[in-house]
């Protein structure tokens, strides 16, 4: 499959402008990720349209309180 995986690692809302943190770059809608255009941020959740349509991606944490730490 050539569907690409996106890491969203951050969602930033408030102060005018919503902002995601994709693959460690700073999006806002409108912006372009490889063949994929950034449609709508919200909460947790990022939508983006692509060559194959919308694709969701989900806000991953980065760590997990309740995991055994190494």
């Amino acid at each position: 499959s050539s569907d690409r995986k996106f890491v969203l690692s951050a969602v930033i809302l408030g102060g005018g402008r919503p902002a995601a943190v994709m693959d460690g770059k700073v999006l806002h809608k409108g912006d372009m990720i490889g063949s994929y255009s950034v449609l709508r941020i919200l909460n947790d959740t990022v939508i983006l349209k692509g060559p194959s349509g919308l694709v969701e991606v989900s806000l991953k944490p980065l760590f997990s309180l309740g995991g055994d730490l190494p």
